[in-house]
């Protein structure tokens, strides 16, 4: 599929992309009041991740530090304990 680009008269190729977009607000309730578009919502909105933050899930939050503190401990020649 090409598009015309007018502002360099030539014609662009649409390449296959994927978007990952991620918000703490609820996005349907944005759609009702107007401030997102409809149809950007209903073409970002193909797969949904419901996660609870990272405050309540105290062992993903011990996981994701791991690897952070194993490198900062080599790092600085230093104990770090979580």
């Amino acid at each position: 599929m090409s598009y015309p680009d007018a502002a360099w008269e030539r014609a662009m190729t649409v390449q296959d992309v994927r978007i990952v977009a991620a918000s703490n607000a609820d996005l349907q309730d944005l759609v009702r009041q107007g401030q997102i578009r409809t149809d950007l919502f209903f073409r970002l909105n193909v797969v949904q991740l419901r996660l609870p933050p990272l405050r309540t899930r105290r062992v993903a939050e011990e996981r994701l530090l791991e690897p952070v503190v194993a490198r900062s401990m080599m790092k600085y020649d230093t104990l770090i304990c979580l």
